[in-house]
């Protein structure tokens, strides 16, 4: 799971934020993983020094350097659920077995992929957003 990275209160926090905003508006085209950023980051590490702080991958540059590598998926990931919660009932869902719970999501899930594809047939692509109205 990603999560948010807001930096409110540490200045620290925020200028690491930065350092790797200025990194990959610089460099995104050669950074295929967190690991790529970690190594052009101008800071070192302290493992570069022998100092055993943990596994890297939780750690919050780790984790801020990932968070900006998949922002543009989440914001995807973000609207499908949304569509989801609103349009086939997500949002209020009256199963008690999580087996039922599982059924009702995936066919929301095949509802809206169905209701997409029928607009996109049609010729009607604007109400793949609205797919009550194809109906």
């Amino acid at each position: 799971m990603l999560t948010a990275i807001n930096p409110r209160r540490s200045s620290s926090l925020k200028a690491i934020k930065q350092e790797i905003k200025e990194l990959f508006a610089e460099h995104r085209a050669e950074i295929d993983s967190p690991y790529d950023a970690l190594e052009r980051l101008p800071q070192q590490q302290l493992s570069d020094y022998g100092v055993e702080v943990g596994n890297v991958e939780e750690t919050y540059i780790f984790q801020a350097i990932k968070e900006r590598m998949h922002r543009h998926l989440r914001a995807g990931v973000e609207r499908v659920f949304s569509r989801l919660k609103s349009f086939t009932g997500l949002d209020r869902v009256r199963a008690r077995k999580e087996d039922n719970v599982e059924t009702h999501a995936v066919l929301s899930a095949v509802a809206l992929v169905a209701a997409s594809l029928t607009a996109k047939r049609t010729g009607k692509p604007g109400l793949i957003r609205s797919p009550s109205r194809l109906i």
